[in-house]
């Protein structure tokens, strides 16, 4: 067998212990010192935070398995080059309060040394797995102004600069309808807060 076919084989062994919940054989799969990052804002879910190592790994799969009753993983695209796997995952995470699902298509970059992981990356579009945790949609953007594309939020209120993103061009009130990435980072992050306060 190729090394590319055993580290397809190896990711997808990774995926099946962690949806059995058996962290002790991810973890197996894994380099003591792995190195993993997500693509998604802490400010609202801050277990999704860098981890290094294993023992960080494992406290984050912990984290994850005691908000989620269920995981699985669809993989409808995985490929293989030399010591770096590329997969497009489709995860269903049922949660345990409500027994709802959240679905989250992400991108993951696996990089092997010596037949383990040793990095873990993933991309996902944090702003919809935001709206499905918190069972709601937030800041959709304002297709109605002219040019626009400002979040169409009431909130107003000063705690919006500890946010720390937006402008500096604006006062926290008119970041509303600014275009600028930082002020509609500022925006979700301020009504996040408030969503969960």
């Amino acid at each position: 067998m190729t090394v590319e076919k055993l580290n397809r084989q190896r990711v997808l062994h990774l995926l099946d212990a962690i949806s059995r919940s058996d962290l002790a054989a991810a973890l197996s799969c894994c380099t003591d010192d792995v190195d993993f990052l997500t693509h998604a804002p802490i400010d609202v879910l801050p277990h999704m935070g860098p981890c290094h190592g294993k023992q960080e790994l494992g406290e984050f799969w912990r984290t994850v398995q005691e908000r989620y009753a269920e995981i699985r993983y669809e993989v409808p695209q995985i490929v293989a080059e030399g010591d770096t796997v590329a997969a497009y995952l489709r995860v269903f995470f049922r949660k345990r309060s409500n027994d709802r699902i959240i679905q989250v298509d992400m991108a993951v970059f696996y990089t092997f040394r010596r037949g383990k992981v040793a990095q873990i990356r993933e991309i996902i579009d944090s702003y919809d797995l935001v709206q499905q945790v918190l069972e709601r949609e937030i800041g959709p953007p304002d297709r109605g102004r002219a040019g626009g594309r400002g979040l169409a939020l009431s909130q107003t209120g000063p705690d919006r600069e500890n946010t720390g993103f937006y402008c500096k061009s604006h006062t926290p009130e008119s970041i509303v309808h600014c275009e600028n990435v930082n002020c509609v980072l500022a925006e979700l992050t301020y009504f996040v807060r408030i969503q969960m306060s």
